[in-house]
């Protein structure tokens, strides 16, 4: 939807009522701020753009990756899923090898064809932030994107 935009707070606790307010009404002021007011911050986190396949791996660019994505609370990402043909989804060796890019592989999938982040049960361990402080956007690559902006 054209003129709106998501306030991301996946890390910051579950359920209608979370116990971290304060960090929800902070994110949704960073949103105001850089979207709506047009203030030149980061007012999303990294959100998907494209993937291709290279080597037998799925190699996934961002926009809105600020001043480059980090890992947050683990020495490792978590929270990216892979699948091949069959369409069945399985945990992903992610790989941050540049600003915007992420490289996927799985022993499981051969031949990737679909990588999804932030979904089922990896949404609770999803660690990749842009080094601004904001998380990654939740996605599926097999699905129409949504907020592109």
């Amino acid at each position: 939807h054209p003129k709106t935009a998501m306030v991301q707070a996946v890390d910051l606790g579950t359920g209608v009522h979370p116990s971290n307010k304060s960090g929800y009404g902070t994110r949704a002021a960073i949103v105001a701020r850089g979207f709506v007011y047009g203030e030149d911050i980061a007012w999303s986190g990294p959100r998907y753009k494209s993937h291709e396949v290279k080597e037998g791996k799925l190699v996934l660019k961002f926009d809105h990756a600020g001043k480059g994505l980090a890992i947050q609370y683990a020495d490792v990402v978590h929270g990216f899923l892979l699948a091949g043909e069959d369409g069945v989804f399985h945990r992903a060796e992610a790989e941050i090898t540049a600003a915007d890019t992420v490289v996927l592989s799985s022993p499981k999938v051969s031949a990737p064809k679909a990588a999804g982040y932030g979904w089922a049960k990896q949404r609770l361990d999803a660690n990749v932030f842009s080094k601004d402080g904001l998380p990654m956007v939740a996605f599926r690559t097999d699905w129409q994107a949504l907020g592109t902006r």
